[in-house]
């Protein structure tokens, strides 16, 4: 599923500054139509703009991501798009070169946006215009379909567009499975019978289009000037991608009208058309009516994985989460995968300066491992960290470390120079996924640092991208090797409380202190994370525990759907106001996610779990961590029990906990045996020996070729919760529902065993 939108938005609207003046279009929308991009000329009588329109529609059709391609002097669509609300919107420059006047095309915008964006180098994205309004059916459909790389292939005929515009429009052609074989522009008009698809009809381009940008990059960054217009387009991108790469691209036919702006006579036009539309539209979320309609049509939702409820019909769960194809023949389920044994484990790690720096320490000190690299912005950090490997080695291991700083992309440089067995990455949130997915396509495990990703989409291409490369991902949720979450998962797989029907979770920690680490440390880009977004944004620590006791997403159960709804947002506001000039930074940030959120998760058995996350809320420090059964209760901060029965020579009977003192008979019959045996070995390895423990655990499956406690199914459907709370919270607190990151196979997934 694709959920990243790239909008080209960077021409000159030439056409539209030299066309001739409508003889009914007032002073003010000449004056835009000759001085703004098309984009932003305001339609009809709301002020609303076609970019407003285009917006709309996106964001109906379930897309979360928006990446605006704008001209370098564009501050109109920046000031106006800078709060939008509905959407997370990102500006790329698409900067003209010293020897031109007009930007280079199409292609050139698309590639100068993954050169400022290098997350659309991989998974994949959709393209499109913003001078045309297309509808949320065809960017549904981009969305849905299985193919990475896929275009809207519209009816000629339903184009309500003079014919002799019309006849210049590139033609698109199809082999009889709807594999795209090539556009051709302007084609002669004795041959067009030779483009028709099997059902007789002329399709053609309208410039919307879904890429896989691992396949595409390369294409976009060598594409060819065109040899009469001299600009870099996409068709060519396509054009030359499907002569390397056959059937790659995948043809979708609609048939319905695409309004656009081309001329100042268009500006009429798409004002008419949006209020026939409104007169049509029964609800928000309907889609165009207009139908695929296709002689094989079962035969190309078989092949496309795109059905009928996923192209015309709206879920009554508006999360856009649901996956529809199915797991590609050169994949593998990953649930129960076992790499093959490394006797010494190589490692790189990205990112240093906090939690990386010591997974690398206690990494250092185990037998039979490597740190063969170290990536960071900052060229103290590597040296520092360096030294201690080399300290730790005494001159038997870690004397070749390789050092990567001072910027951004060497990361790349190192996975290629390198080639690590493992890498650890421990960067700021926006980086995990792009560099977990990068470090599998060069042949590295990926361990990452909570969360595993920032959005669905991403989490979704890690999962594909792990089960393609057959290698792991994992996410280091560090919680589930504490003492008391390891006890409380021995006690539920004995059946100590019963049968499981509830949970609570949370991560309560104050934490506005960090908003001091201004040009550097965890607090310079989580800040930002706290102002922008409005949800549950760190749920993994409380989380992870509770869903393994569950047996989650492990043949027992599964997340279905969850509900979210947030405070106001006021302490973060408060402490800038008090402790920061009026001018600094942290005072000019719009803070909008709330203070506190709660999240409710309801699981295909019915059991549900309560999730809550504040870090700025003056308050102790609890992840809460409570497990409710049939037959008793276990909870943390502080830790406690409850049995039907009592608790044989402390407790009579429920009503009373076992706590304080008492707690010592629990540890010594219930403590889990992974804890007893490595507890020595992890003590200040950091968080109470969880780290360690954690580590120790990663390095003896890989060395004995196990099956990682963590799969990467686990790290994305605990991350998954933050990307759907913000969408529960923006809609009222509507129910969300949760993807199936394994697609089905976690009902044959063995549950985490208790290891010894």
């Amino acid at each position: 599923m694709n959920n990243r939108l790239v909008i080209l938005a960077g021409g000159a609207s030439s056409r539209m500054k030299k066309s001739m003046v409508d003889a009914e279009l007032d002073k003010k929308l000449i004056q835009q139509a000759n001085e703004r991009s098309k984009g932003l000329i305001e339609i009809g009588d709301s002020g609303r703009t076609l970019l407003d329109y285009l917006l709309i529609n996106a964001y109906n059709a379930g897309y979360i991501k928006v990446f605006i391609i704008i001209g370098k002097d564009s501050g109109l669509f920046r000031e106006r798009y800078k709060d939008y609300s509905r959407l997370e919107i990102q500006f790329a420059t698409q900067y003209i070169p010293d020897d031109r006047v007009k930007p280079l095309g199409t292609a050139d915008a698309v590639y100068q946006t993954m050169v400022q964006f290098p997350e659309l180098k991989v998974g994949r994205f959709s393209v499109c215009n913003s001078d045309n309004l297309y509808s949320i059916n065809a960017l549904k459909s981009l969305r849905f379909v299985s193919s990475k790389n896929a275009c809207i292939a519209y009816d000629r005929d339903y184009l309500k567009f003079p014919i002799e515009r019309i006849s210049k429009f590139a033609v698109m052609h199809f082999d009889k499975d709807y594999q795209l074989i090539n556009i051709v522009e302007k084609p002669n008009p004795s041959k067009l019978l030779d483009y028709k698809d099997v059902n007789g009809k002329l399709r053609v381009s309208m410039n919307i289009f879904s890429f896989d940008g691992a396949l595409s990059y390369s294409f976009f960054k060598d594409c060819p000037l065109h040899p009469i217009r001299n600009e870099k387009e996409i068709p060519s991108v396509i054009v030359n991608m499907l002569q390397e790469h056959p059937k790659s691209m995948i043809g979708i036919p609609l048939e319905e009208h695409v309004p656009d702006l081309t001329s100042k006579e268009d500006i009429l036009k798409m004002t008419d058309y949006l209020k026939n539309s409104k007169k049509k539209k029964k609800n928000k979320f309907n889609f165009s009516r207009n139908k695929i309609t296709f002689m094989k049509r079962r035969n190309f939702l078989k092949k496309t994985s795109l059905s009928a409820a996923g192209i015309t019909v709206a879920s009554m769960l508006p999360s856009c989460t649901f996956e529809t194809s199915g797991r590609p023949s050169v994949s593998q389920y990953m649930g129960g995968f076992a790499a093959p044994k490394l006797e010494t484990v190589r490692a790189a790690f990205i990112g240093v300066g906090a939690r990386g720096g010591d997974h690398l320490k206690f990494f250092a000190e185990l037998p039979g491992t490597e740190v063969v690299a170290i990536s960071d912005l900052f060229k103290d950090n590597v040296i520092k960290w360096k030294n201690i490997a080399n300290e730790i080695g005494k001159g038997e291991r870690h004397n070749d470390v390789k050092l990567y700083h001072s910027d951004e992309n060497l990361w790349i440089k190192m996975l290629d120079e390198v080639k690590p067995d493992v890498v650890f990455i421990a960067t700021n949130w926006n980086n995990h996924a792009p560099m977990a997915i990068t470090s599998m396509e060069k042949g590295a495990h990926a361990f990452v640092e909570v969360p595993m990703a920032v959005t669905l989409q991403e989490m979704w291409d890690i999962v594909d991208t792990s089960e393609r490369t057959k290698k792991h991902c994992m996410m280091m949720e560090n919680v589930n090797y504490s003492r008391d979450e390891l006890m409380f998962l021995n006690m539920c797989r004995q059946g100590v409380i019963g049968d499981i029907i509830h949970g609570e979770a949370a991560y309560l920690h104050e934490l506005r202190y960090q908003m001091e680490e201004q040009e550097r440390g965890t607090g310079s880009w989580r800040t930002h994370h706290y102002a922008k977004r409005n949800g549950n944004l760190y749920p993994t620590h409380g989380l992870g525990p509770v869903a393994q006791y569950m047996n989650i997403a492990r043949q027992d159960d599964m997340f279905n759907s969850m509900v979210s709804y947030s405070t106001q947002a006021i302490g973060r506001q408060l402490y800038a106001e008090k402790n920061y000039p009026e001018n600094h930074k942290w005072n000019q940030l719009d803070f909008k996610g709330g203070d506190l959120n709660t999240s409710i998760i309801k699981t295909n058995m019915g059991r549900t779990i309560m999730v809550q996350w504040d870090e700025t809320s003056p308050r102790p420090y609890s992840r809460h961590n409570l497990i409710q059964g049939t037959k008793g209760i276990l909870t943390g901060f502080p830790t406690r029990g409850a049995f039907e029965g009592g608790f044989e020579g402390v407790t009579e009977n429920h009503h009373s906990w076992v706590q304080g003192e008492q707690l010592q008979a629990m540890y010594e019959k219930y403590d889990h045996p992974l804890y007893k045996r490595l507890n020595e070995a992890a003590k200040g390895s950091g968080h109470g020996g969880m780290d360690g423990i954690m580590v120790y655990r990663i390095v003896e499956c890989l060395q004995k070729g196990l099956p990682l406690d963590q799969n990467v199914y686990e790290g994305c459907l605990w991350s998954a919760v933050t990307p759907l709370s913000e969408q529960s919270v923006a809609n009222g607190g509507a129910p969300q529902e949760f993807p199936d990151f394994t697609r089905g196979n976690w009902k044959s997934t063995k549950p985490l065993d208790v290891i010894v």
